[in-house]
């Protein structure tokens, strides 16, 4: 999990964690069962100020913190059901990286990148002037908008090559466009461009069909990943997209919300957390995986 600080990247890791324990237990017939100190860990950091306090996550602790638990990474494991009906064990290994040690390039410390079978980089909408401005009435204001996007990206980039000047790397990118429900809070300003782009019926961006079936739907995510390329265009991240399709030689685009809604200040929104298709990036790293 990686990103500019304020990005999404540990509600996200929450939400996912939630949302993978309904599709294994309702597909595989299995528990996702944390290994080692992982549910500890897990309750402490993300769990208990969520779901019990109804708070925002702190920051992510950096890597260099004494207090930190950055440097453990998160393991689970859960028996998956093939599609020929045979059953195999599988460890799902996540790290939450803080935004400060990759805006701050603490790289001796994040090799592990080079290294990763799947890496999930967030990109936050609110970065993005005019869409600050349009939502200025409709989104509460957030204190908490982040670094550059852009940058932590470009650097991202070079520690998955291993720091190899003019490189591709070949572990599969999934860029995510995150606080998605920010951006759906466009379809209510009128007459505007935006309001009928995110209107249209039958858009992906319009429906979460993740937890209907097990697996990756290749044939869903070609559709979101176009809907999310076009968007990128439209909020002027050509950069961005150039930058990717330069450096990486598999990626998709995503667009998700691990809130569902605008948190209250340090609070969770009222009617609680409403995850929008943050298992999509996990499902495509748990193929692209084998």
């Amino acid at each position: 999990m990686s990103g500019a600080r304020a990005t999404g990247k540990s509600l996200m890791l929450a939400a996912a964690k939630a949302q993978l324990e309904l599709l294994v237990e309702r597909h595989h017939r299995s528990a996702l069962r944390g290994i080692g100190e992982t549910e500890r860990i897990f309750y402490d950091t993300y769990t208990r100020r969520l779901q019990e306090e109804r708070q925002l996550l702190a920051p992510t602790a950096s890597i260099g913190d004494d207090q930190t638990t950055a440097r453990e990474p998160l393991m689970f494991g859960f028996t998956e059901v093939m599609p020929d009906n045979t059953r195999r064990s599988r460890v799902l290994v996540m790290r939450d990286v803080a935004g400060e040690d990759l805006e701050d390039k603490r790289d001796l410390a994040l090799s592990f990148f080079s290294r990763a079978d799947a890496v999930i980089a967030l990109l936050d909408p609110l970065k993005v002037p005019a869409i600050r401005h349009m939502l200025s009435d409709a989104v509460p204001s957030d204190s908490r908008v982040g670094g550059d996007g852009t940058a932590v990206l470009q650097h991202l980039l070079s520690l998955m090559t291993g720091k190899k000047v003019g490189a591709r790397t070949g572990i599969p990118l999934a860029v995510v466009l995150s606080k998605f429900d920010t951006m759906q809070e466009l379809r209510r300003v009128e007459g505007t461009e935006w309001s009928r782009i995110m209107n249209r019926p039958g858009s992906p961006l319009q429906r979460d069909p993740s937890l209907r079936s097990a697996w990756f739907d290749a044939a869903d995510a070609d559709l979101l990943h176009m809907e999310v390329r076009a968007l990128l265009d439209r909020l002027e991240a050509t950069g961005v997209t150039a930058m990717i399709e330069e450096s990486a030689e598999s990626y998709r685009y995503f667009a998700v919300s691990a809130l569902g809604a605008s948190p209250e200040g340090e609070m969770l929104h009222s009617g609680g957390m409403a995850p929008f298709r943050v298992l999509d990036p996990f499902k495509w790293a748990l193929q692209v995986a084998g």
